[in-house]
């Protein structure tokens, strides 16, 4: 992802949520200062109130123990296990908040009065899939762990859910792939701006999805690539209250390449969408099969194996969700949550 897109996102951020408590500053001094036939008149209701605002990116790779494949393939084995660890960044939300919190464009009136931000209906939950071909990976046996942090759980008790499907190839022949999905929801119930902050700015700064259990099948051979594709996405709700005025807002959320971690196999690549967050693996010779080659049976160092041309897989939708980023996702999802309480009380 291009720098200008996280540096826009963290300033439409801040823009949007300064606006939110400028908001929520004036119509509490309206509501102070005017009355109708003694009683407090009704303060009118903020510009946008309830509007769903622009998805938020974060950089998120996918790694097999500690190597991005941003410089080789990966290697592996017919046999060996994958442990897929997916890795999502959420420090600008951090940042942002707390930028938010320390400036001057606060109202004395909301920056002093922060711990009576109510927060009602608060839900928030965040998908990372992870899909590869069915033939060559058995996801059977996976399970999946989050880093720790207050704010996000797994759903299951596994951590997963594994459907299979089909998509036809260039060819036409239909393709079985097998998709990993971790679900990942709130730890407890948020009523309060404070307590949501806190844990947002205690979450680490990187939030990781490890998983064991992925076994490369016996039937491929050296020189397969084994590609997996993620995706993560999300979305936080709540309706924030501050001296009586309420303010709905939904804020989401999309995992995209780490420019940094780019897959090697799609390193002169321009067209795989940011959104897809890949690793490639390619399938060595093993040991054994060079033990048991007749002693009279020279190597020829010439020859190496047949390389496949990777096969291309197509987005799989986003109900069926990705592996990548996943726990980190989370973190975005609320410290935008308390952003988004702040800024729409700041537009008047």
């Amino acid at each position: 992802m291009k720098k200008t897109k996280l540096i826009a996102s963290g300033l439409l951020s801040l823009t949007v949520a300064l606006s939110t408590v400028a908001f929520s500053s004036q119509a509490f001094a309206q509501t102070t200062d005017t009355t109708v036939n003694g009683n407090a008149a009704a303060a009118p209701a903020p510009p946008n109130a309830g509007v769903e605002n622009p998805a938020v990116e974060l950089n998120g790779d996918i790694l097999v123990d500690g190597d991005t494949e941003a410089n080789a393939l990966h290697e592996t084995e017919a046999g060996a296990e994958i442990k897929y660890e997916s890795t999502l960044d959420v420090k600008s939300i951090k940042d942002t908040l707390t930028a938010v919190e320390n400036s001057n464009l606060l109202p004395a009136q909301v920056k002093n009065n922060l711990g009576k931000i109510v927060l009602y209906d608060t839900a928030s939950s965040f998908v990372a899939t992870l899909t590869v071909r069915d033939d060559q990976v058995d996801l059977t046996n996976v399970k999946a762990t989050l880093s720790e942090n207050n704010l996000f759980k797994l759903q299951d008790q596994n951590g997963v859910e594994v459907e299979t499907f089909e998509l036809l190839d260039a060819n036409k022949q239909a393709v079985k792939y097998t998709s990993l999905k971790v679900n990942m929801v709130l730890k407890k119930t948020y009523e309060s701006y404070v307590a949501l902050k806190d844990d947002v700015l205690a979450a680490p700064d990187i939030m990781v999805v490890k998983t064991t259990g992925a076994k490369v099948k016996d039937t491929v051979k050296p020189g397969d690539k084994i590609k997996a594709e993620g995706y993560v996405y999300g979305e936080f709700k709540s309706t924030a209250n501050l001296f009586g005025i309420e303010m709905p807002f939904n804020f989401n959320w999309e995992g995209v390449q780490l420019p940094e971690g780019k897959d090697f196999d799609n390193k002169d690549d321009d067209d795989t969408p940011e959104e897809m967050i890949t690793f490639t693996s390619i399938v060595k010779a093993s040991a054994d099969a060079d033990d048991d080659m007749p002693a009279d049976m020279p190597m020829d160092p010439e020859k190496k194996p047949e390389m496949k041309p990777a096969k291309k897989m197509s987005k799989s939708p986003k109900t069926s969700d990705n592996f990548a980023a996943g726990a980190v996702f989370g973190t975005l999802i609320v410290s935008a949550a308390g952003v988004l309480t702040l800024r729409r009380k700041n537009r008047g």
